[in-house]
């Protein structure tokens, strides 16, 4: 009888380890994928990307390029769904996931824009003096404040890899500003979900309802 039960304990410790060195191996994956991809309108079109580090759901430039950034506000912004992303978030993204820091281009940032070219796409491929000078580049705002934009992205240029940063500008010069090169850098908006009423809840209030009957009977009765 102790032998069975023994080995019965033995068998559970070796099951519970398993299941634990799997979760922490799944962790360990999901960890290390920073960015998640996810559909925007159409199957496969990778336009919606998670930064897991922030929270903060990226729709790819690549969806707004060429479109003015007056219209992206009406079609995007001011419906809710999105709001346009701040210069300071857009510069931690490239600087924490892709290690994109500098406008001064250089060998050492190559990977970091051709993954970040991987993820987000390429708005516009190029050539600058001869050679190919791909890139991605949005309007961002400049703060909180909302009242100037600023373009910031990625470039490979002479095969080096590097940062596009450009001074802050007023909100009207992206107004009729279109270009393949140009997207806008837009967050998703979470919807606010209605808080579900638990499965229980009409029991206990039927439950209630019974005790509440059976009291003022019981009440009566001694009354009578």
């Amino acid at each position: 009888m102790w032998k069975s039960v023994s080995s019965a304990a033995r068998r559970i410790r070796v099951f519970v380890g398993g299941i634990v060195v799997v979760a922490a191996g799944l962790m360990a994956g999901h960890a290390s994928a920073a960015i998640v991809k996810s559909d925007f309108q159409t199957l496969n079109d990778g336009l919606l990307l998670t930064d897991t580090d922030t929270g903060l759901t990226w729709l790819s430039p690549f969806a707004t390029r060429n479109t003015a950034f007056s219209s992206v506000l009406t079609n995007f912004v001011d419906t809710g769904s999105f709001r346009v992303g701040l210069r300071d978030e857009v510069f931690d993204l490239l600087s924490n996931e892709y290690g994109i820091t500098s406008i001064v281009q250089s060998a050492a940032q190559l990977p970091g824009v051709q993954d970040f070219f991987g993820d987000f796409g390429i708005n516009a491929s190029i050539t600058c003096s001869g050679s190919p000078c791909p890139r991605t580049q949005g309007w961002t705002f400049r703060d909180s404040a909302e009242s100037h934009i600023s373009q910031v992205g990625a470039i490979i240029l002479s095969g080096e890899g590097g940062l596009i940063a450009s001074k802050t500008q007023t909100l009207d010069v992206g107004d009729s500003f279109v270009d393949l090169q140009m997207g806008t850098w837009l967050v998703q908006v979470p919807e606010v979900s209605q808080v579900p009423v638990p499965a229980a809840l009409p029991l206990l209030a039927t439950a209630l309802g019974v005790f509440g009957l059976l009291s003022w009977r019981r009440r009566r009765r001694a009354t009578a």
